[in-house]
């Protein structure tokens, strides 16, 4: 008798108790399984629990804001990076975190910001309160520190831990918001940066 394929679904619930954790366990199987000579066994798939944050410290916890402001006859340049909270988010719980870390984070003097979530598209819309223009700068432009003429805070730009990816804000060069110009609006949230292990 010769098996051709044979799946055995092994759930951690089920662990013997003298298994010492949920990744180093036994298992005692319903029914024994008799296997040919040279038969070999393969781990083909693996489910783990949700065990990471949505935004993680050093991962993709940074937004890159250039806000320009017109306070006399030259305009002024301020570039910032913010830093959200490790945590898990849901979109009302992230938009809340952008408002409120912008609105914390950036030097004195610079205007509010606003971050609404829109459940029906999925997305965050971040517009200020004051008269002045800004841009969520875009992976590409944090490569090259927005073509050397970024003012704010150093960073690495091999890694800038940007957050743009769960604001799917990854591409192409940044669009100026603000102003007369309208209100930055998300991509679809990205909440699952991680899907997954291999």
């Amino acid at each position: 008798m010769s098996l051709k394929l044979k799946k055995i679904y092994v759930d951690t619930r089920f662990r013997t108790l003298d298994s010492i954790s949920t990744s180093n366990f036994k298992i005692e199987l319903p029914y024994s399984v008799v296997l040919p000579d040279n038969s070999t066994f393969q781990l083909t798939d693996i489910c783990i629990e949700h065990s990471w944050l949505t935004v993680e410290t050093g991962i993709n916890d940074t937004i890159y804001i250039r806000a320009l402001s017109y306070a006399g006859p030259q305009e002024q340049v301020f570039d910032v990076l913010v830093v959200l909270p490790s945590q898990n988010y849901t979109g009302s719980t992230l938009a809340a975190a952008i408002q409120s870390s912008l609105n914390t984070q950036l030097e004195a003097g610079l205007p509010v910001f606003s971050a609404v979530y829109n459940a029906n598209p999925n997305t965050i819309t971040i517009n200020n309160t004051q008269n002045f223009y800004f841009k969520i700068l875009t992976d590409p432009e944090l490569i090259t520190k927005l073509n050397k003429t970024w003012t704010g805070p150093s960073y690495d730009s091999t890694n800038p831990r940007s957050a743009n990816d769960l604001l799917r804000n990854y591409a192409g060069t940044s669009t100026v918001y603000g102003k007369d110009k309208g209100p930055f609006v998300s991509g679809f949230l990205d909440l699952q940066p991680i899907r997954n292990i291999f």
